[in-house]
């Protein structure tokens, strides 16, 4: 039996990297943009709430969709990592797709219609989010009901010594990937992003949300001069679900929590009658 040489070890630590932390009733944010431009007061943007008004639920949609489709994660929790583990595939049933439709199935078990874009949009990395902005704007206008985007990814962190951090929560005595949200401004090098704090406002009640219901379950929200293509509703965010080193199924365990905390915070905040 030919035993496979350790890469490097794995770790469960919390991880947050640069940044000021910001904090609210639990909220926090890891904001990276200078207070001299912009003021983070977590607790009057979620006093203002977000651009989402719903009259029937049934019509609201939900875009999932993955501009790094073929991320990959673990399949085993064993501490360590050979070389084995592989950052990317294109095998659906064992990268960002999976996951997106664990995250959609149960969105739609929950009373919320989603759409799930699983086309493979980093065959040119570089061109990546190119790649799915074209597909966003296709269903945006085959489906104008469409008012809340998730750019579904997963996290890579490793140390200089080979190390790779695998952030994760104990929920119901099962390990799940914890996750972190990417929230943008139109600051810097970053145009045309005049919509940014309706997204912001969002991602604040969604991390309120999903720490009620799992504390623990949040990394703080990272704020910083980024786009991506969140610029195309005010609802949009990009999700990083854990890193390479979580498995398989700690990212699955998450995506299934998550869609119960975005379908209770939608059903109780945002549908009037």
């Amino acid at each position: 039996m030919t035993v496979k040489k350790k890469t490097g070890n794995t770790s469960e630590e919390v991880y947050v990297g640069g940044g000021t932390i910001v904090s609210y009733d639990g909220v926090e944010v890891q904001s990276k943009i200078p207070s001299s431009f912009y003021s983070l007061d977590i607790e009057s943007l979620l006093k203002q709430k977000t651009d989402l008004s719903i009259k029937d639920v049934t019509k609201l949609m939900v875009l999932v969709y993955h501009s790094h489709t073929t991320e990959s994660y673990a399949l085993l929790d064993v501490g360590c990592y050979t070389k084995s583990l592989t950052p990317r595939t294109t095998d659906e049933a064992q990268n960002m797709v999976r996951v997106g439709d664990e995250l959609c199935s149960y969105l739609e078990n929950l009373g919320i219609s989603v759409i799930h874009d699983i086309t493979i949009h980093d065959t040119d990395y570089n061109s990546s989010y190119a790649s799915s902005r074209e597909s966003i704007e296709e269903y945006l206008e085959k489906y104008p009901s469409i008012e809340i985007t998730i750019d579904v990814h997963r996290d890579d962190i490793t140390y200089s010594d080979n190390t790779k951090v695998k952030p994760t929560a104990e929920v119901n005595g099962k390990k799940a990937a914890r996750m972190m949200i990417i929230a943008g401004a139109e600051y810097g090098s970053i145009e045309n992003f005049p919509d940014w704090e309706y997204n912001l406002r969002f991602d604040l009640a969604v991390q309120q949300k999903a720490n009620e219901l799992y504390p623990g379950l949040m990394r703080p929200i990272l704020f910083s001069q980024r786009k991506y293509n969140m610029d195309e509703t005010k609802n949009s965010f990009l999700l990083e679900i854990g890193t390479d080193a979580n498995t398989l199924d700690e990212a699955c365990y998450l995506a299934r929590l998550f869609a119960v905390a975005l379908a209770e915070l939608i059903q109780t905040e945002y549908v009037t009658q």
